[in-house]
């Protein structure tokens, strides 16, 4: 029986990073962060200058239960800039699963340097400078607050933040009315408007600011959850609540039950989204996706013919490269490597396959307390549920000089957590490897059995690299389909 499903709350905590204050004055806010009514964290925003530099800065903390686990991430950042608005630097501070990922961003003339710290382990590298005409954060939040006193109908800032990483994000402000609301225990004439971020797409928030341009409340409603940001006192916000469940609200309960489904070898299903639209899902080597309407599109996995893979893909730097999530630098993931492939047949294929084998066995204790570890990370703990199997897989793939990403999607399981035939949120790999005499992604699955490395009750909603250059879009992706999503199933093979 499969037992572990992927954890959807770091999706929520990239949400917050859209609702984060932005003011042309200095500021040190505190807010509460609700999900469908209940106290999930808080965040803490601020912004300083001192002499010539500026620096914005923004801690937020989300506690959830899986189940009757509870988990608690949080993420930390800052982004310096000169008074005429010219990056200095940037950090970003994680922490999803047991240790501490911090990159540091150098702005160059001719580059970034990215310096990545987990514990003892340190790596760097060269990333190209963002091209194009873009905001530093709080020259941003000057822009921003000139255009909405002019009465701009819309606004729209192209910046960049160390929440997302070193790429341009585009916001779109705009349906700017006026209203009163309850802010700290006063009344207070507030301006309503709606924001989308191409860091987030098919999320619409809702703000409200105050007579600075700062958010004292945003609405966040994707799928069936609602997310709630609201300015308070410090000791409010950091009170303690009742950490609200949320994978269980995340199931979703098929048309029919589907029999034997680790064995099943073709499905096709349809996909429906409630309200909105469907995010576009990707075309992998085993899935097939065709768009019916705005609402629904066809999904058909065939688990044992995977197609060639696309010509972007065959030299695409960033399969092979070390990051801060799959950091191949790390000693102690090569050690692993060199354990998983001891025996092993000198093939591609059949290393992938040993190496999918060997994480199924090397994580022992596979339980839901990390929200999203490293490799680094669980080649240490050997702990962790599916995100740290297809993660430390891509990592050990890589080492071993095959190309890998991982895949963010659903599964089906015959019971799990109280529940019997659902598909949930679950994680898995790909390795780039000829088959046939033509490349192919081929999809492995560390949490399943040694006989059965991927069936086809796998759906793939995102595939990731997981490089340091992408932003949080990939898990952002997922979000508006969080209870808001039915699948029926069409056809068993």
């Amino acid at each position: 029986m499969f037992r572990h499903l992927r954890s959807c709350c770091i999706a929520l905590l990239a949400v917050l990073s859209i609702a984060r204050p932005a003011a042309a004055q200095d500021y040190d806010r505190w807010y509460t962060v609700s999900m469908g009514g209940q106290r999930a964290g808080w965040m803490h925003a601020r912004q300083e200058t001192r002499e010539d530099l500026i620096t914005t800065g923004g801690e937020m903390t989300l506690s959830i239960k899986r189940d009757a686990i509870e988990i608690s991430i949080s993420i930390a950042s800052e982004f310096i800039e000169t008074a005429d608005g010219k990056p200095v630097s940037m950090r970003l501070e994680r922490r999803l699963g047991n240790a501490t990922v911090i990159q540091d961003y150098t702005f160059k003339p001719d580059a970034i340097e990215l310096l990545s710290r987990e514990g003892d382990v340190e790596t760097r590298a060269r990333l190209a400078l963002p091209t194009g005409t873009w905001l530093t954060p709080a020259a941003a939040s000057l822009y921003g607050q000139q255009r909405l006193k002019a009465g701009a109908d819309k606004i729209v800032i192209r910046t960049i933040d160390a929440m997302s990483g070193p790429e341009i994000i585009t916001s779109t402000r705009s349906e700017f009315s006026k209203a009163t609301l309850d802010v700290l225990g006063q009344s207070m004439p507030v301006t309503r408007s709606s924001v989308v971020s191409s860091a987030s797409p098919g999320v619409k928030m809702i703000e409200f600011l105050d007579d600075q341009g700062v958010p004292v409340r945003s609405e966040t409603s994707f799928g069936g959850l609602a997310l709630t940001v609201e300015a308070a006192e410090k000791s409010t916000a950091l009170a303690r609540g009742d950490a609200p469940e949320l994978m269980l609200d995340t199931f979703i309960r098929p048309d029919r039950a589907i029999k034997a489904p680790r064995g099943l070898s073709k499905a096709a299903y349809t996909l429906s989204i409630r309200s909105n639209a469907m995010p576009a899902l990707p075309d992998t080597g085993t899935q097939t996706v065709k768009v019916l309407d705005a609402a629904r599109t066809s999904v058909t996995v065939a688990a044992r013919e995977p197609r060639p893979a696309p010509a972007e893909d065959l030299d695409n730097p960033a399969f092979l490269a070390s990051s801060s999530a799959i950091n191949i630098a790390d000693d102690r993931v090569k050690a692993l490597r060199d354990r998983a492939v001891r025996s092993a047949p000198p093939e591609p294929p059949a290393r992938a396959e040993a190496i999918r084998r060997f994480v199924h066995g090397y994580i022992k204790t596979k339980d839901l307390t990390v929200a999203f570890g490293t490799a680094s990370e669980v080649a240490r703990t050997a702990e962790g549920d599916c995100t740290e199997h297809a993660v430390l897989l891509a990592a050990l793939l890589r080492a071993d000089g095959i190309p890998s990403r991982v895949v963010s999607g659903l599964i089906y399981a015959d019971q799990f957590a109280g529940q019997r035939g659902i598909f949930g949120y679950h994680m898995w790999s790909q390795a780039l490897l000829e088959v046939d005499g033509q490349q192919r992604w081929i999809d492995l699955d560390a949490t399943l059995p040694d006989t059965t490395p991927f069936d086809a009750t796998h759906i793939a909603l995102a595939v990731s690299a997981l490089a340091d250059t992408e932003t949080q879009s990939t898990l952002l992706s997922i979000a508006p389909l969080l209870g808001n999503l039915d699948i029926t199933v069409d056809s068993c093979e």
